[in-house]
């Protein structure tokens, strides 16, 4: 199964997603991008304790248009995930520690670095997020407000704690994420599928299947 490269490294946030919802497992023998692999997927079914137990059936279901049965245990950045398939649509559910999602994020905060237009303020703020990480200090909260921090960055709210973006923009979208990061847990659902667009049902359902992955806890 393979869950195509839909971000454009342009824009600063939309680099996000490149760690937490683009992936190629390796057993379609495609190379993956450096910062949004795959690795260790295993088959699972319905039951097994992990992250394809993070969201019900029903849901999954509701983003995806109609059930979803095939699916397989993953590894993205070095962080547990689920990805069901169904010809064209894909659903990936990732639930993890937020320090465990922050300790991938070097190599994706050195590429945001690259985006122009960054103002110094940014930047620095980003080698102190680096800093952080690297130093192995780097406790729940302190990894939920580098989400925020790089939420900021692209244009919200400061203190922003979770994110709905069209991949990669909302004049063509190929994907929508969902992503947040609250009480130490970051949270994520990505959805693939054809005809998407800014009015799909599908924005609203990924917002809901957000709102109950983070409910549900770890």
């Amino acid at each position: 199964m393979r869950i195509p490269t839909v971000v454009s490294s342009a824009v600063a946030l939309a680099l996000f997603p490149l760690l937490v919802g683009c992936t190629a497992p390796p057993d379609t023998g495609d190379a993956a991008s450096p910062t949004a692999s795959a690795s260790g997927a295993t088959a699972t079914t319905p039951g097994d304790d992990g992250p394809c137990d993070a969201l019900d059936a029903e849901t999954v279901a509701d983003l995806a248009g109609g059930p979803m049965t095939e699916h397989q245990e993953t590894t993205v950045g070095a962080v547990p995930a689920c990805q069901w398939q169904d010809g064209d649509v894909k659903v990936q559910v990732i639930q993890a520690p937020a320090v465990e999602w922050a300790v991938a994020l070097p190599a994706v905060l050195d590429e945001i670095k690259q985006a122009p237009g960054l103002r110094e303020e940014n930047l620095a703020r980003i080698d102190e997020g680096i800093e952080l990480i690297e130093s192995g200090a780097v406790d729940p909260a302190a990894a939920c407000d580098m989400f925020s921090v790089m939420s900021e960055i692209s244009g919200r709210e400061p203190g922003t704690d979770r994110l709905v973006n069209l991949l990669p923009d909302g004049e063509a979208p190929q994907a929508i994420s969902g992503q947040a990061c609250v009480d130490g847990v970051y949270s994520s659902v990505l959805l693939v599928a054809p005809g998407l667009s800014k009015e799909s049902e599908q924005v609203s359902a990924i917002d809901v299947a957000l709102n109950r992955l983070i409910a549900a806890g770890i």
